[in-house]
C-alpha cells in the first residue's frame, strides 16, 4: 500500500476520531502516536567526538553555513521558523526564547539544548539536531536518552570508530540503529593517508550490523561543488561522498513517511470496518467461523454450481481445512518457540521481538490462508481475521512498546483458539 495523500489530512481525520471516541481502546494510543508522526518534521540527529566534522557535515546537508557554533553545549537544534528565533533550555527545563541568531553571549551556565528557528525551505519537512556528547558519564546519559527519544534517524560522524564511540553508540535501542548510518567524515585525508579502504573493510566485518551503511564524506570537496543552494559540479558532488549519503538519507526519510501514510490508512480503514461490522450486528471471530454456512460441494475448496447446471469437474486442493488449521496452529507454535528463544537471562522476551516475530507469523498464515481453501467460508472468515490481525501488527510496530507486545501477543493467543476451535468442530 502506497498512500499519496496529505500527511496533515490524515492527521486531521485521525485527530477527529480521537476527539470523538470512535477510535476502540485498543487503537487510541497508536494513533496518538501517529498523529504526531504525520504533522512533525522528520527528526534527524548527528552525533560523534568532537572535532569530527558534525557541523561541516549538517551545513554541507543544508547547503547553507546555518548551524550555529557553540560551545558547552549538548545539544543545538535547527528548526524552520518564519523569522530567525531561539529559545535557550536549561538543565531543569526552563527555557528563555529571544529573536534573531544565537550566540555564545546568550548562554547561561547550565545551558543543556538550543533551539535556534531560521525560514529556510529544508527545515519545513526536517529538523537537525547536532549533538556534542559530554564527558561526564551521568550526562552523556541524559543526552543520549534524549537522542532515542527525540531522533527518527541518525547519523554517527567519525574518521574511525574506535572501542569508546562502539560502547557509546552500542546503548542505542535497536529500532534507531536500524535508522543510522555511519559517515566517515574528512574521506579526502584519510585517503591521503591511506587508511580509507582499511577502514572501510574494518567497518564491513565488524560494524555492519550496527548501521545501515557506512558513508565515507569529504566535506570540503563536497562543498567545492556546491554554488548557493544549487549542485553546480555533479561529478566533484558523486566523488566526494555527499551524493549516496543524501540520497540514502532521503530514501530513509521517504520510507518512514510512507509508512506512516499507509498506517493511517490502515488505522482509518480498520476504524472504518469495525463501524461497518457494530452497525451490520456482525458477529466476531471464533463465532463467525463456527457459524458460517458449510461449503456445499463435496469436496473441500470446490465452487458450488449453479442451479440446473452439472457439477464442474475440479481437482481437490493440496490442503484441506483440517489440514489448512493444523499447519497454522503449526505456524503459532514456530513463532512462540523462536519468542522464547530470544528471551534475556530473566526469561522475557524483548518487545520487539515479539512484535517482529508476531508479524511474521501473521503473514505466514495469510499467505496460508489466501492459497489453500479460498471457497470455504469458515477459512475466508479465519483469514480476514488473520488480515486484520496483520495490519494491527504494523500499527503495533510502529508503537514499539511493552504494551504493544503485549497486544501481539493477546491478539495471536485469540487467532489460536479461533483455530482451536475450527480445528475441533
Amino acid at each position: 500500500m502506497t498512500s499519496t495523500a496529505d500527511p496533515r489530512e490524515k492527521a486531521s481525520r485521525l485527530r477527529q476520531l480521537l476527539e470523538t471516541g470512535e477510535l476502540p481502546d485498543d487503537l487510541m494510543s497508536v494513533a496518538k502516536t501517529l498523529v504526531a508522526h504525520l504533522v512533525r518534521p522528520a527528526r534527524v540527529a548527528l552525533l560523534g567526538p568532537r572535532g569530527a566534522g558534525k557541523t561541516s557535515l549538517l551545513n554541507l546537508i543544508l547547503k547553507n553555513a546555518a548551524m550555529p557554533v557553540l560551545d558547552g553545549v549538548s545539544i543545538v537544534e535547527l528548526v524552520y521558523g518564519a523569522q530567525p528565533r531561539f529559545r535557550v533550555e536549561s538543565v531543569s527545563g526552563q527555557t528563555s526564547p529571544a529573536d534573531g541568531l544565537v550566540a555564545q553571549a546568550n548562554l547561561k551556565e547550565g545551558t543543556f539544548r538550543v533551539v535556534q528557528e531560521m525560514p529556510l525551505p529544508a527545515l519545513r519537512e526536517r529538523r537537525f539536531a547536532e549533538i556534542d556528547l559530554p564527558t561526564n558519564p551521568a550526562k552523556r546519559e541524559a543526552v543520549l536518552s534524549w537522542v532515542a527519544g527525540c531522533s527518527d534517524v541518525v547519523i554517527w560522524c567519525s574518521q574511525d570508530l574506535d572501542d569508546e564511540e562502539l560502547a557509546i553508540w552500542s546503548v542505542m535501542p535497536d529500532k534507531l540503529k536500524d535508522h543510522s548510518f555511519l559517515a566517515l567524515t574528512k574521506s579526502d585525508q584519510l585517503y591521503m593517508k591511506g587508511e580509507l579502504g582499511k577502514r572501510t573493510e574494518r567497518f564491513e566485518q565488524q560494524f555492519s550490523d550496527e548501521f545501515l551503511g557506512l558513508y565515507p564524506v569529504a566535506t570540503k570537496q563536497a562543498f567545492s561543488a556546491v554554488q548557493g543552494s544549487e549542485i553546480r559540479d555533479v561529478a566533484l558532488w558523486k566523488t566526494s561522498g555527499a551524493k549516496p549519503l543524501l540520497e540514502a538519507l532521503d530514501r530513509l526519510v521517504e520510507t518512514g513517511k510512507t509508512a506512516d501514510l499507509d498506517y493511517a490508512d490502515m488505522l482509518l480503514a480498520r476504524s472504518a470496518r469495525r463501524s461497518r461490522d457494530h452497525a451490520g450486528g456482525t458477529q466476531p471471530n471464533a463465532a463467525r467461523a463456527k457459524n458460517a454456512p458449510a461449503p456445499t460441494s463435496a469436496a473441500p475448496g470446490a465452487r458450488p454450481a449453479a442451479a440446473g447446471a452439472p457439477e464442474p469437474s475440479r481437482p481437490v486442493g493440496p490442503m484441506d481445512r483440517r489440514d489448512t488449521v493444523e499447519t497454522a496452529l503449526s505456524i503459532l507454535q514456530t513463532c512462540a518457540d523462536d519468542i522464547s528463544a530470544g528471551c534475556d537471562d530473566s526469561g522475557r522476551p524483548s518487545a520487539l521481538a515479539v512484535l517482529d516475530q508476531s508479524m511474521q507469523a501473521a503473514q505466514a498464515m495469510a499467505t496460508l490462508l489466501m492459497d489453500t481453501g479460498s471457497d470455504d467460508p469458515i477459512l475466508n472468515v479465519l483469514r480476514d481475521d488473520i488480515v486484520e490481525c496483520e495490519q494491527m501488527f504494523l500499527l503495533l510496530q510502529l508503537e514499539g512498546t511493552d504494551s504493544a507486545a503485549c497486544d501481539a501477543a493477546t491478539a495471536l493467543l485469540q487467532v489460536k483458539k479461533d483455530l482451536a476451535e475450527v480445528a475441533c468442530g
